[in-house]
């Protein structure tokens, strides 16, 4: 592997298995990589809790609706 990034870091979480499994299930359904989906999700939160602080480049709305998924099934 190569030298990481200043610009990316790394990091390891250890989740329940069962909100693995959706994690997996809901990357699945776009078509993305569990990693890249749980990559996406944790930078909205934080951008969210920290407005202030980030660039408005993504704009992400968490409700309730959107964390569920608006998609019929």
């Amino acid at each position: 592997m190569g030298k990481p990034s200043d610009t990316t870091k790394r990091t390891t979480i250890t989740l329940p298995a069962n909100v693995y499994e959706g994690l997996e299930q809901w990357a699945e359904s776009e078509g993305r990589a569990t990693a890249s989906l749980a990559a996406f999700l944790v930078e909205a939160c934080v951008r969210s809790k920290f407005p202030k602080d980030f660039s408005p480049q993504l704009s992400v709305n968490l409700t309730p609706a959107t964390v569920e998924g608006d998609r019929d099934e």
